[in-house]
């Protein structure tokens, strides 16, 4: 396909807007440091979609995380009475904290309050950290961005996520817990109400119960406030995400977050649908 044979992106009147959410090594390789079972499949998945929708899609946006070595979710942050980390996956619960159980080691006030808030923490492995290979969208992903952008003359727009130490960055738009000190942990309304003036968004990439269910969860809930319409252009493409093993209760909630957005009007569609 040439670069003559296939009108640029600007030039879109149905305007398509694809949010790729944390498709990074560390989550899709099998041997990633937070690796997701399936994810793999699912990232050929999405690299397949974009090639294939070329002509449809106007817009890539890609999600990141991008984390240092010090952060309140990894085990580096908490200590036990005998002065053990815990183990990667532990659950902290304010109730721990009071009964010391965990102790933070850092920001004493503001992680006791931050749990407190949340009512709970998990301890994740070390992951994405910025400037590794860890960090990076995955090749095959990548790669078939980068097709798009020189086939439709369209710029790839990325959102960094994850810096601040002091809170959890799930969703793309914002933070757990808004930091005071950081500008860049407060929701982004600016980027929804982008998104929202699209006439269809598709919505695919890693964790299905952890940053893409925050993600939506975030746009959905400013959509229902301002744009309400917006949720019935959103596509979910189910065949491009995938879950952590964590158990029935796990995949139960997933499962439930899901059945929810779908009521509010979102769509779920697979990786092999036409774009309509």
């Amino acid at each position: 396909m040439s670069l003559t044979s296939i009108a640029p992106s600007s030039q879109d009147i149905f305007r398509v807007i694809l949010v790729n959410i944390d498709n990074q090594r560390d989550f899709v390789n099998k041997n990633g440091l937070l690796s997701v079972p399936g994810a793999d499949v699912a990232a050929l998945r999405a690299a397949r979609f974009i090639d294939t929708h070329h002509d449809r899609l106007t817009t890539i946006l890609s999600s990141m995380d991008k984390h240092g070595l010090k952060h309140i979710f990894l085990a580096s942050w908490w200590v036990n009475a005998d002065g053990a980390l815990p183990p990667e996956y532990t659950n902290i619960t304010y109730q721990d904290i009071q009964n010391k159980i965990w102790m933070p080691r850092f920001d004493k006030q503001w992680s006791e309050d931050y749990v407190r808030s949340l009512q709970s923490i998990t301890i994740w492995p070390v992951h994405c950290v910025a400037g590794t290979p860890g960090s990076e969208i995955v090749p095959v992903v990548a790669e078939a961005i980068a097709r798009h952008s020189l086939l439709r003359r369209a710029v790839h727009l990325q959102v960094h996520k994850g810096q601040n130490l002091r809170t959890e960055h799930y969703g793309l738009f914002g933070a757990e817990v808004e930091d005071p000190k950081d500008p860049g942990t407060k929701l982004n309304t600016d980027l929804m109400r982008d998104i929202s003036g699209y006439n269809r968004s598709y919505w695919l990439g890693q964790e299905a119960n952890h940053c893409v269910r925050r993600s939506l969860e975030q746009y959905i809930a400013w959509c229902e406030e301002f744009n309400p319409e917006a949720i019935h252009r959103m596509r979910y493409v189910t065949d491009c995400v995938s879950l952590l093993p964590h158990g029935a209760e796990y995949q139960a909630d997933a499962e439930r977050s899901l059945f929810d957005m779908v009521q509010k009007g979102m769509l779920l569609v697979n990786s092999s649908d036409q774009i309509i």
